[in-house]
């Protein structure tokens, strides 16, 4: 209680706080404007300007070795750098930021809607020479491709193709795909030669020609493995897709010397392999 006017009167509380809460914020206000004026931190964030990395009121070449700096570790920026030396705005100080300001520097980018002319005190880009303008040299002429002459078509008959690698694997199966090549040739001549049946079958099938097919039919001999098939095979389907390694003429393969020469010759460890042929 307060005596006014002679009078006692409640005193009020709610007044108070409120007079307490001004005095405060008024006080709050006043030494937040101080700092801003008289802390160096404050004062300088307000007048440095974006790339301004070196604080020398221009931007130049070392503002942007000093972001080089900071990007590879050899100063430590703080916040103030961080905000400063994000020219490119990702949140980060790195050479994106540097070539910008290098750019810049030479007039070739607007920085804050501003052309920025190269300092006093930064080196002036050198002038890259011209380049020497080259001799027009005469175009060669590229010689016509040769045509090549077109190559027949083979349709490889599978029924041949199995026939054939059977009788090359029963005459020299074991043997080197050159003498696989060579047996097969006959065969292949003999088909096309006017002295012998026209078809694969028929010449394998003469009595007294081939005798492993004449004795035991189109078999495999039972002592050949996956490997040695697979050459005979080969070696068919060469033949049969059109190539050649003997004349059209050589038509007899055999243990002695027969028709009118010898086109060659193989001493194999079981028994010599005479290639002859005829002149008819």
């Amino acid at each position: 209680m307060e005596e006014k006017n002679g009078r006692c009167e409640p005193f009020n509380k709610r007044k108070m706080k409120l007079k307490i809460v001004k005095k405060c914020l008024s006080a709050g206000i006043a030494v937040i404007f101080l700092c801003m004026c008289f802390t160096p931190a404050f004062a300088e964030v307000a007048t440095v300007s974006l790339g301004d990395a070196d604080r020398d009121g221009k931007i130049g070449a070392g503002d942007a070795r000093q972001i080089l700096r900071f990007s590879v570790g050899l100063d430590n920026p703080d916040l103030d750098d961080l905000n400063v030396c994000d020219v490119n705005g990702d949140g980060a100080i790195g050479s994106a930021d540097a070539r910008i300001i290098l750019r810049v520097t030479v007039g070739i980018d607007d920085l804050n809607g501003k052309i920025v002319a190269v300092g006093e005190n930064d080196p002036e880009p050198a002038e890259e020479p011209a380049p020497a303008e080259e001799e027009p040299q005469p175009a060669e002429e590229e010689p016509a491709p040769a045509e090549e002459e077109p190559q027949p078509v083979y349709e490889v008959d599978p029924n041949d193709q199995e026939m054939l690698a059977i009788v090359i694997a029963q005459e020299v199966g074991g043997l080197s795909m050159e003498l696989k090549l060579m047996v097969g040739n006959v065969v292949i001549n003999r088909v096309n030669h006017w002295l012998y049946p026209n078809t694969i079958y028929e010449v394998l099938t003469q009595p007294k020609q081939y005798s492993g097919i004449c004795s035991r039919g189109f078999v495999w001999p039972r002592w050949m493995g996956e490997a040695d098939k697979y050459e005979c095979r080969v070696a068919a389907y060469r033949l049969l897709s059109g190539e050649r390694v003997m004349p059209a003429n050589v038509l007899f393969q055999s243990s002695q010397p027969f028709g009118d020469g010898i086109y060659a010759y193989y001493p194999t460890q079981w028994y010599p392999i005479y290639f002859c042929y005829t002149n008819l």
